[in-house]
């Protein structure tokens, strides 16, 4: 929520500091990159708006796309637990995601995914073949609201119709 600006100098100073706070934040908040234990690469974050876009660029080196959001709104939830499984049991990635979106480049295989939000688990089951790109949706009952702010630069984006 973007504070009142007051007229006059003390208006302009004060949005001269708000304004520069807001673009530091942006600016910091950058994807979060690694690999597994397993050597698997991922990137997962969306908390600001250039987050969101810095991870839509890159989308397309992974093979799973995980999205987080509030099932009535689709507001965007970040701290979910995220665990994924291979078919056989194995452990391929386990971590809250810091934002919305967790992008992974699962080798071919099956997977079982658990997502944890507010202890209330929720799980898919998704299959990666060669050259694939899947996505997956978790949902939660959260009362989340999207704010004006963060809908303005997504009208445009042909993920958002």
């Amino acid at each position: 929520m973007r504070p009142r600006l007051q007229h006059g100098v003390g208006g302009l100073a004060v949005a001269a500091v708000f304004t520069a706070v807001f673009a530091a934040a942006d600016a910091a908040a950058e994807p979060v990159r690694g690999k597994t234990e397993a050597g698997i690469a991922y990137a997962m974050g969306g908390v600001t708006v250039s987050d969101l876009r810095e991870l839509e660029r890159r989308k397309e080196d992974f093979s799973l796309w995980i999205t987080t959001a509030a099932k009535k709104t689709g507001a965007y939830l970040a701290d979910v637990q995220v665990r994924i499984n291979r078919a056989d049991g194995k452990l391929m990635f386990n971590a809250p995601i810091p934002g919305p979106w967790l992008f992974i480049d699962l080798p071919p295989g099956r997977y079982r995914v658990e997502a944890t939000h507010r202890g209330l688990p929720q799980t898919r089951t998704t299959q990666i073949r060669p050259g694939d790109r899947h996505q997956l949706l978790f949902y939660f009952d959260e009362p989340a609201d999207v704010s004006p702010e963060w809908e303005r630069p997504f009208k445009d984006s042909p993920y958002g119709k």
